[in-house]
């Protein structure tokens, strides 16, 4: 497909991750379909800003604070018709763009994506297993192709926007042959990541249905545990799904993203 699309990435104290994030995106997507590469930095205070502009990338400094603020802020300096999103510890997979780009050409989807998976074994077992369920959405705000009109009018996040594109008659597609690598090697940070993206969501569907899949965790490890061969995942699959849950229940003062919170 040729169309020309700005990349978008929004960091914190990166620098471990960036360099073999930036570079692989450098070997994914062609150069002559680069509009802009725009980088939005929260106020790092490690080598982020100097490793993003040694890729060439523009760096503009978050205009609020967290990654909320961060997502609005590198998505309001878009100004292509498509753009990319990406994690700054999401590494693509090396078929990303010759597979994704494909979805955007059908003018009924408005966001197109593949899957990722932990570094870490036991969440990569998880990620593995809970990809193939096509009943439970996996959306992201990486590793994503959207039309930024369409961004623009729905909003930017994986709970609110896909039901809204859905009753618009556009889709966001997941596509699940296309899997990229997550830099999350530790076991807790894991944890704590999935249970931090929890805050996020706290609405009474996703309450429910996170108790839902908490309650019958213990049932579902041991099927896990058996299928990969893997015993510990009896622990810790049960253990990270009461860390979402809790993230879900928990009430606290972190911005929440709203379905139309790009402004």
């Amino acid at each position: 497909m040729d169309i020309k699309v700005d990349l978008v990435m929004w960091t914190y104290n990166s620098e471990k991750t960036l360099p073999a994030v930036l570079k692989r995106i450098e070997e994914v997507i062609p150069k002559q379909h680069i509009n802009r590469k725009i980088m939005t930095d929260d106020n790092s205070t490690d080598q982020t800003r100097e490793i993003a502009k040694a890729y060439d990338w523009e760096v503009h400094l978050n205009n609020g604070k967290g990654v909320n603020d961060n997502t609005k802020t590198a998505l309001s300096l878009v100004t292509a018709p498509y753009f990319c999103s990406f994690e700054h510890d999401v590494i693509l997979n090396p078929d990303w763009w010759q597979k994704i780009s494909k979805h955007i050409e059908d003018p009924t989807v408005a966001v197109a994506q593949g899957v990722r998976t932990s570094t870490n074994q036991a969440f990569r077992l998880i990620d593995h297993y809970s990809n193939q369920r096509t009943d439970f959405g996996h959306e992201s705000l990486d590793n994503n192709i959207a039309k930024t009109e369409e961004v623009r009018k729905f909003g930017y996040n994986e709970v609110g926007t896909p039901p809204m594109m859905q009753a618009a008659g556009l889709k966001w597609v997941l596509d699940r042959s296309v899997v990229s690598d997550h830099v999350r090697n530790s076991l807790w940070r894991n944890i704590i990541h999935d249970y931090e993206m929890s805050l996020y969501f706290p609405t009474p569907h996703l309450r429910w249905q996170n108790l839902k899949l908490l309650l019958t965790s213990p049932i579902r490890a041991i099927h896990m545990a058996h299928k990969t061969k893997y015993p510990l995942m009896l622990v810790v699959y049960p253990l990270d799904r009461f860390a979402i849950f809790f993230g879900t229940v928990r009430k606290t003062k972190k911005t929440r993203i709203k379905p139309n919170d790009l402004n």
